[in-house]
């Protein structure tokens, strides 16, 4: 993908990614509390549905997804400012996630956001769309989806542009040393037809490569420990330094200066990041009240 950007490293050095301040479909707010929430009363038998309540104030669509990756796949997201619902895949990964959301209080247990504790409660029963839980299960499909080839220069709106109009997004996360940007929509069935629509789509000049992907944090956590281990000096003739553990042993000037250059390079790389994730989520958040 052509265009001009920042230039900027891997997005997984910065530990983040580009979160788009999409606001859900829908009115209301809530308070947090399951009992009070605006459209009535929450049902208390179990769904693929889960309630999340009480969420922190300028809280982002996509940090409150992320919440279920440990748990399994979403089918869609619902996003309401202080409250949300995350309609899960299956009904196994919404038994885990109303489980560990019940133990909220305990001590280090519970689910929180920004260390505030979350309320979470059944949804109401989502239908089951067979079909889509049938490409769920042959093409693999997610709602994440691997967009390339893209460049350095690449950036986090040329990326959107592309696979919008097939339906709301959550977060667009750069991976330039990957070749490819991480895109989550807000619901699977848009995924799917994305999927579907781009892959092979002739760009003027190369051809799109779209396909299924896991969760951009998945790519983050492998990233970190590659960023957190210094380079391993060689053995020293002193006996001292032999018997060092590694993470003890004396490093060379040559070696310290590179990781300090390394480290000066990822601070400035995040700050750079996050300053284009604020200018990118304004401008989302214009588009959203614009349109009719």
């Amino acid at each position: 993908m052509a265009g001009r950007g920042t230039g900027q490293g891997g997005v997984g050095t910065a530990g983040v990614g580009a979160l788009m301040g999409t606001r859900g479909s829908g009115g209301g707010r809530g308070d947090g509390s399951g009992s009070a929430h605006p459209n009535g009363p929450l049902p208390s038998k179990h769904s693929r549905s889960i309630y999340v309540g009480n969420l922190p104030h300028g809280i982002d669509i996509a940090s409150v997804a992320e919440l279920a990756v440990p748990f399994g796949g979403l089918e869609s997201v619902k996003f309401f400012q202080t409250y949300a619902f995350l309609n899960f895949m299956d009904d196994s990964s919404s038994d885990a996630f109303w489980q560990a959301g019940q133990q909220t209080g305990a001590p280090g247990a519970g689910i929180f956001l920004r260390g505030r504790p979350l309320m979470c409660n059944w949804g109401r029963p989502l239908p089951i769309d067979q079909q889509l839980q049938q490409q769920a299960r042959e093409k693999q499909a997610t709602r994440h989806l691997a967009v390339g080839p893209t460049n350095p220069q690449t950036t986090q709106a040329q990326v959107a542009e592309i696979v919008q109009p097939y339906g709301e997004l959550e977060s667009v996360y750069l991976f330039p040393e990957r070749g490819h940007a991480i895109v989550t929509m807000l619901q699977l069935k848009d995924s799917v037809s994305a999927q579907d629509a781009l892959d092979r789509k002739d760009m003027g000049g190369f051809h799109l490569s779209v396909s299924f992907s896991r969760p951009a944090q998945h790519f983050m956590q492998q990233q970190q420990p590659q960023q957190q281990t210094a380079p391993q000096p060689h053995a020293q003739p002193h006996s001292q330094a032999q018997h060092l553990p590694h993470s003890q042993q004396p490093m060379q000037p040559l070696q310290q200066q590179a990781q300090q250059q390394q480290m000066h390079q990822m601070q400035q790389q995040q700050v750079q990041q996050q300053q284009q994730q604020q200018l990118f989520m304004q401008q989302q958040m214009q588009m959203q009240q614009h349109r009719p």
